[in-house]
């Protein structure tokens, strides 16, 4: 099997969406977070992942030079598989605890 940029970045993305949702610390402070917070950090954590697949596909870790357009498909697949896992995974009681607190603080204002 030909592993390309796209397959990879679609790999990377579902652990970005694992970790965020398992890691011990990460995943109260990120459910604590308002929800555009925390879709933009995931946003810039997944631009800044395309970036380096960017620059080491230029050197010979990383097998072929992309290019731009290959640069926005690796976007792309980071994004697309980062929703579906995201719904898929159970949220942990801390992290139920974490999204409760932080709705009560938005309905008080």
């Amino acid at each position: 099997m030909d592993f390309n940029a796209i397959v990879i970045a679609a790999f990377v993305g579902t652990l970005l969406t694992i970790f965020f949702a398992y890691f011990p610390k990460v995943r109260v402070f990120y459910a604590a977070l308002a929800l555009e917070k925390q879709a933009l950090l995931k946003l810039g954590i997944m631009v800044v992942i395309a970036g380096a697949m960017f620059g080491l596909s230029f050197t010979s870790i990383f097998p072929p030079p992309l290019t731009l357009p290959d640069l926005f498909g690796v976007i792309i697949a980071l994004i697309v598989t980062n929703k579906p896992v995201a719904d898929l995974l159970p949220a942990t009681r801390d992290v139920r605890e974490a999204i409760r607190l932080r709705t009560a603080a938005f309905m008080r204002g």
